[in-house]
């Protein structure tokens, strides 16, 4: 006697609401593990950028908001939000804006 998971063929691992073969099951699984660690390394940023928001000097770099950008990794792209800052006073032209965490990753060319 043929029991239904042997009637299926090469689909026999259950993803969801549906039965794939195992390099199927094995692709999905890598990319699961790729969007994990994505979304970990933009964490790991954004977090970095906050703590570098705090430690600013506040009479120099204005805090202008929120911009998005991506980053290109062996991963997928990597998007993360991170300060925008307007450099004050007389340390550079009065309409310049600064990424401090674009600075310290060496991102700033």
């Amino acid at each position: 006697m043929v029991t239904k998971l042997e009637a299926r063929g090469k689909e026999i691992f259950q993803w969801g609401e549906k039965f794939v073969d195992i390099t199927t099951l094995e692709r999905q699984a890598y990319q699961v593990g790729l969007a994990v660690a994505r979304k970990l390394m933009a964490d790991c940023i954004e977090q970095a950028d906050q703590i570098l928001s705090e430690q600013r000097d506040r009479k120099v770099l204005r805090n202008k908001g929120y911009r998005t950008t991506t980053l290109k990794t062996i991963m997928g792209e990597v998007e993360y939000r991170r300060h925008v800052y307007a450099v004050t006073g007389e340390a550079e032209a009065p309409s310049s804006t600064l990424y401090l965490l674009d600075r310290s990753m060496g991102l700033d060319k």
